[in-house]
């Protein structure tokens, strides 16, 4: 079965990298294997609001994931990474860290001092 991977841009956390984080020995509580010490996880995943009642949650998730055409469904994560609290709370309920804009800028070949016929 595959596993659940975040949707940010750039983000390559999933539940398959949680399942082998977990099964190896902690640095801190050795011999203890990460699912048996008291050390949190790395991140949690987060479904993004499907409910009627949270499509306006859902919006803003979808306006801070930004990526056009992309369509979620109940499987659909966000990574806690991307959450100040590490996950979404009352006080920040919205993906906002990390988001991978930098991966939607677009690069003229000219700013890379190369141009086209050289």
């Amino acid at each position: 079965m595959p596993g659940r991977a975040c949707c940010v841009v750039g983000c390559f956390n999933n539940s398959i990298k949680l399942q082998a984080w977990s099964k190896t020995v902690c640095k801190i509580h050795e011999p203890l294997l990460h699912i048996d010490c008291p050390c949190l996880r790395p991140y949690g995943l987060h479904r993004v609001p499907g409910r009627a009642e949270d499509q306006d949650v859902r919006q803003k998730w979808m306006k801070h994931i930004n990526r056009d055409g992309f369509t979620t469904n109940k499987n659909t994560v966000v990574c806690g990474i991307h959450f100040p609290d590490g996950q979404p709370t009352r006080e920040n309920p919205y993906p906002v860290l990390f988001m991978g804009y930098e991966c939607h800028k677009k690069v003229s070949h000219t700013h890379l001092g190369w141009h086209e016929g050289e």
